[in-house]
Formats: C-alpha cells, sequence, structure tokens
C-alpha cells in the first residue's frame, strides 16, 4: 500500500497492490471530505397552503433535498446524489437546476443560486406561488424547486424497475411557469405547465400534474411507445405514485 498526491489536485490517493500478482486492488481518495447538500422548499403533494393530512398536505416543506442537481464543480462532485448530498471540497457551489436527469426552464427567468458555504439552500416559504423568488435569481419559484423535486424522483422509481431504458438516463426539461392556466402537457419531448389563474391553481406545484405529463413521456419512451399513443391510462397510473 502506498499514497501519493499530484499538485494541485487535493486528492490523497491511496493504492493498495497484490504483493504476489501486482494487481491493483484498490485504488482510493482517502481524504475525508466534508458532505454538504443542496436543498430547497417544495411543495411535495399540492399547494392548498395548508395540511389537514399526511396525504393532502399542501403547505411548503423547506430544506428538502435537490436530487442529482448540478453543482458548478468538477466530477466526481458536478451532482448531488438523491439525497442532494456531494463532497464539498472549497468553492463556490452554483446550482441552476440543470441536473443529471432534469433540466427546470422557468418562465419567471433564469435559474442560479450560489453559496460559499458548501450547503446551498434555495430557501422558500409557505403561501409563495408563480414567479415569486425566494432567492437571488427569477427563476428560483416554487414551480422550479418543486418540479425539479419531483420528477427525479418519480424517474429514479422508474430506473430502479427499467435500468437500461435509455430515455430515463437522459435528461429531460420541464418547462414552468407558462403563461396560461388551467393545464399541463407532455409534447414528445418536455413536460410543461401553467401558472395558476381562471380558478386553477399552479400546476407546477402539483406532484401528481408532474407525474401525470411525466407518465406520458415513459409511455412514449418505454419497450413499444407506439401501443397506446400516449394514453391518459398510463398517466393516471403514474400520477398515483406521489400519494
Amino acid at each position: 500500500t502506498f499514497v501519493f498526491r499530484r499538485p494541485p489536485d487535493d486528492a490523497t490517493w491511496e493504492v493498495m497492490v497484490d504483493a504476489a500478482s501486482g494487481e491493483v486492488v484498490a485504488f482510493q481518495d482517502i481524504n475525508q471530505y466534508a458532505k454538504e447538500q443542496v436543498k430547497g422548499g417544495v411543495y411535495p403533494l399540492t399547494s392548498t397552503e395548508i395540511c389537514p393530512g399526511a396525504t393532502q398536505c399542501g403547505i411548503m416543506q423547506t430544506g428538502w433535498p435537490m436530487p442529482f442537481a448540478n453543482t458548478g464543480f468538477a466530477a466526481p462532485n458536478d451532482f448531488t446524489n438523491s439525497a442532494g448530498i456531494y463532497d464539498f471540497t472549497g468553492g463556490i457551489v452554483t446550482t441552476t437546476l440543470s441536473g443529471r436527469y432534469v433540466r427546470v426552464s422557468d418562465v419567471c427567468g433564469a435559474i442560479s443560486e450560489s453559496s460559499g458555504a458548501g450547503t446551498l439552500d434555495l430557501g422558500g416559504v409557505n403561501g409563495q406561488h408563480d414567479c415569486t423568488s425566494a432567492g437571488a435569481s427569477a427563476g428560483d419559484t416554487p414551480a422550479s424547486r418543486s418540479s425539479f423535486y419531483e420528477l427525479n424522483r418519480i424517474a429514479e422509481q422508474a430506473r430502479g424497475w427499467l435500468p437500461t431504458n435509455t430515455w430515463l438516463q437522459s435528461q429531460l426539461t420541464a418547462n414552468v411557469n407558462l403563461n396560461q392556466t388551467c393545464n399541463a402537457f407532455w409534447n414528445g419531448l418536455t413536460v410543461n405547465f401553467y401558472r395558476s389563474g381562471g380558478g386553477c391553481r399552479n400546476t407546477g406545484e402539483l406532484a401528481g400534474v408532474f407525474d401525470h405529463e411525466w407518465g406520458h413521456g415513459l409511455d412514449d419512451n418505454d419497450a413499444n411507445g407506439v401501443i397506446s399513443n400516449s394514453g391518459e391510462g398510463y398517466a393516471d397510473i403514474a400520477a398515483i405514485y406521489p400519494y
């Protein structure tokens, strides 16, 4: 076993070699890094601002993880894990919610939030909706954070069942706060959600709507996408999952 460093890299590499065969049996960075997190406030089910029960809770939940979010750092710390956690070695963490599997585009403005402390909290409080930003960038909205969280969650579940599905390994774009009301749609490439108005809540703040439109996408990109022509039944089944 021997250890070496290669400046300017901060890593301390440990190599373990089988003395008989010369085979490398282990190679790892043995630095003890600080684990930090990218997180924010989301509406995990609905956005009613009240919580009559666990399956109907419409209160914004603060400090929820941003799964597989971009960090602005080089690999292997370029994305958080499923819990929003990554190894922080110093510098400025910046996320634009252009993650490994989901990218959010917000009509309200660009998304870019940063922190020099390692942990990055995108913020958010109960009662915020539509284009109300919780941070320094106009796109740090409830719809951006909620869609990023929920779409990552349902896609992660699906990858457990369909690990070789190429669509589930690619980056899906979610367009939120579109300047229309009372609807959402899958257009064959992206999922799209409207802001509140006309008696309807922001569809980019409703987990069942996220999962429904995502379900159309999986329907189009499963074993045979033309069988059902993206039927509503498939999408409605997907919409059950957050509950």
